[in-house]
């Protein structure tokens, strides 16, 4: 089985990474958490989950920040998700399917919608 690599990056997110995490942890191989200047208990929720957490001075560039998650991630494919979203339970068979499926060699990209926030499914 491919593995796979989760990337985030937060900044006061304390009240919705845990439902986050939780919704990833069994699906995923590493969690890494950038941090971009946090002053509630974010990083106190993050460290129940992973060691991998990175601090990133704001640039106001949300690409750098990405960049700099994406470098940090060692497995055969990665998952981006924002602090406000998770995963779906019926969403893992599918997504472990996928990743069955398609060869980690091809660099590709998934949109995958199995995804729920605060605001919407």
């Amino acid at each position: 089985m491919p593995t796979v690599s989760a990337c985030l990056i937060v900044k006061n997110e304390a009240s919705v990474l845990k439902n986050c995490l939780e919704s990833i942890k069994n699906i995923v191989d590493e969690i890494i958490i950038v941090d971009t200047g946090s002053t509630d208990e974010t990083l106190f929720v993050a460290r129940q989950y992973t060691s991998l957490i990175f601090h990133f001075s704001w640039q106001d560039d949300f690409s750098l920040a990405r960049n700099f998650a994406l470098e940090k991630a060692s497995k055969d494919w990665v998952l981006i998700i924002d602090a406000d979203e998770r995963l779906t339970s019926s969403s893992h068979k599918a997504l472990r399917q996928l990743l069955q499926a398609t060869p980690p060699d091809i660099p590709q990209v998934f949109n995958f919608l199995a995804v729920a926030s605060n605001q919407q499914p």
